[in-house]
Formats: C-alpha cells, sequence, structure tokens
C-alpha cells in the first residue's frame, strides 16, 4: 500500500458521505485506505451501503459481482467511479 494516498475529489466526498449517513457515523471518521473490517462495517450494514449507492447515484450492483474485491474503502470508492464511467460511457 502506498504511504501517501491520492486526494479525494467532490465524487469521493459523496460517496464517503453516503457511506457515513448509513453508519450514523462523520465522514471524517472513514479512512479510504482502512479495510472494510477496519472501519467497523458489518456484511448487512455494508448491504445496505450498496443499496444507498444504488438509490443516490444510480449505480446497480449486480450479484455476480461477488467476484469483486472490495477489501476497502478506496476499493469501493473505484468500484463506483468505474460502474458510473461505464453507464456514462453507454448513454453516449
Amino acid at each position: 500500500m502506498p504511504d501517501t494516498m491520492p486526494p479525494m475529489d467532490a465524487l469521493d466526498e459523496r460517496i464517503i458521505a453516503i457511506v457515513a449517513s448509513e453508519l450514523k457515523r462523520d465522514p471524517g471518521t472513514l479512512r479510504p485506505e482502512a479495510t472494510l473490517k477496519e472501519s467497523g462495517i458489518s456484511s448487512l450494514e455494508f448491504i445496505e451501503i450498496l443499496f444507498a449507492l444504488e438509490d443516490h447515484l444510480g449505480v446497480t450492483f449486480e450479484a455476480n459481482q461477488q467476484d469483486i474485491a472490495l477489501e476497502t474503502l478506496r476499493d469501493l470508492l473505484d468500484e463506483v467511479r468505474r460502474m458510473l464511467a461505464k453507464a456514462q460511457d453507454s448513454s453516449a
């Protein structure tokens, strides 16, 4: 893992805000490099987070996406960003 993480942009901040809202936590307490376990996110909370991201951002997590390794909040940020870019490309 690199010593320095890339700066968060507006999209990252929005995703973190959604995650924090679902967890009823201050967004400043969530570190993108932390694992979901280190962040204290249970599997049920994670599913609720995915539903909230779908509702707020219009992305769709497919049931067959279980092979995607989402171990850290950064992984989640990157996956949502990838999904949004793919949706934008397909609508262009």
